[in-house]
This record gives C-alpha cells, structure tokens and sequence, in this order.
C-alpha cells in the first residue's frame, strides 16, 4: 500500500460530482469505475472484503421494459445511476479512511518486526578452516556477519546455552539458507548427519559445497539433483554470488574487485587442501 493509490482513490472519490450528469454507459463513467476498482484491487487485494463491496456496487436496475413507481424509464435509470455513485461515494470514503490507517499502523516504528534472513553452514569440525574462508568469500559478497551460522568459530556460533536443534529451527526455518561444506570427514560425523536431516526439512535453499576428494559422484541421489559446487570452482562462487545477491538483496559489489578477493580466498583454500 502506498500513499499515491491512496491519493488516488481520494481523486476518483472527488471525481464522482462530475459523473451524476452522465450515464452508466457513458465512456468516463466506465474508465472511472474501472481505475476505481483497479486502485481498490492494489490496495487491499483482490480477495479482500473491501474489493469484494465495492465490485457489487451497482449502477443500474433491470427496467424489463415496464413503468415502475410510475416513472418513465429514462428517469428510472437515471435514479438508480445516481443511487450507486451515492454508495459509491460513501464506500469510498470508508475505505479512504481504512487505508490511511493501515499506512499510518505500517509507518509507525517497531510495528513490524522482519526476521533477519541467515545462512547457517553445516560442516565438519575437521573443515573448520576451510569453513572460514567460505565465510570470508560470503562477506566478501556482502552478507553480514550476524548473518551467518558457523559452529566453531568465535561469533559466528550459537549462543551458550541454547538448545541448539531449537535454534536452528527458528534461525533457519523458512526464509533462512543451508550451506553444507560435504567431505569425507562430514559422512563420518553423526552430528553432521543431525544437522544434515534436521536443516534439510527446515530450509528450502540447500547449496552442497563439496570438500575435495569428494566428488558428485558418490553422493546419494537427493544431493546429487541438489545444484551445488566444488569449494575450489571459480565460476560456480560467482554464480552463487548472484544468487545469494538476490535472497539476501544485497547491491553487487563490482566484478573486478570480486573476481580478485574471491582468487585470493581461493587460493588459500587450495593450500589448506594440499596440506589435508
């Protein structure tokens, strides 16, 4: 909702004066109704009760081609015509009033309160350094550090004393991204089975990121038709860059200074698996 379609609404109100003269089958009337119910529409949905009253409005009655009231039938159309911009008019001036409220209840601070979206990193103790410079490559693209779920890093962890399976329903459920760093030493870990089960129901963005010497090839069938990468491939960070530009809409940092970073962080990871 917004504060132009409500000016707009209070226009097309201010409007109806000008329409009394006319008929239902004049073209300004039907381009005033059909704004009307357009701006309604946008304002409160189309499966509202407000867009619902104003749509059974009606600005004619069936004459069947016989004196009513003993009134001629141009006069009879005329009254009805008249009848339905009068309910018109004050419909509109209740909803004028109900929408103002809603934008001043949406504008007021602390009103709303949005969860902030989280990406929390599944991985094995074993790949925590690893796992560091997937963080530094996410901050790199603009995520924020409060954002970000890594277990076994200082600041990144989950509080004290949390029940951590219930943490990460809340952090994690629904809007939230599961990063899983998949090695050899992750499948032997039955923690990272937990968290691997338990996210996998939570989250519905999943990115596998595979820790050489594991490959494709020997997941099993789910995660294989899940899109994910190899920690050491250039082209597939740059496009989960975008992706996670998008969910998390953040403004893209320019290519040549993330191209750069992003070789740099690589690299260090190609150390770290050369020396595993």
């Amino acid at each position: 909702m917004t504060t132009k379609l409500i000016k707009t609404l209070e226009k097309l109100r201010e409007e109806i004066p000008t329409l009394r003269a006319g008929k239902r089958t004049d073209p300004k009337f039907e381009n005033w109704e059909n704004k009307t119910i357009r701006t309604i529409k946008n304002i409160f949905g189309d499966d509202s009760i407000e867009y619902g009253q104003f749509s059974r409005v009606r600005y004619w009655y069936d004459y069947a081609g016989i004196q009513i009231e003993k009134m001629p039938r141009i006069e009879y159309e005329e009254k009805h015509f008249k009848n339905g911009l009068e309910k018109a008019s004050l419909l509109l001036d209740d909803l004028i009033e109900e929408a103002k409220e809603k934008q001043e209840n949406l504008q007021q601070p602390n009103s709303i309160t949005f969860k902030e979206k989280k990406i929390f990193i599944s991985h094995s103790s074993k790949d925590k350094e690893i796992g560091k410079e997937v963080i530094n490559l996410l901050e790199l693209m603009g995520v924020k550090p409060t954002q970000i779920i890594f277990t076994t890093a200082d600041g990144y962890g989950i509080p004290l004393g949390s029940d951590w399976v219930e943490f990460l329903r809340k952090e994690v459920s629904g809007e939230g991204m599961v990063i899983s760093l998949l090695s050899e030493e992750y499948f032997k870990s039955e923690v990272c089975m937990l968290e691997m089960g338990g996210t996998w129901v939570l989250s519905k963005f999943h990115i596998p990121i595979l820790i050489p010497p594991m490959s494709f090839s020997r997941l099993n069938t789910v995660l294989k038709i899940t899109q994910g990468l190899t920690v050491t491939d250039k082209l597939k960070w740059s496009t989960l860059k975008s992706q996670v530009e998008s969910f998390f809409e953040l403004d893209p940092i320019p290519g040549d200074v993330w191209e750069g970073k992003r070789d740099a962080i690589l690299s260090r990871i190609v150390k770290l698996l050369s020396t595993e």
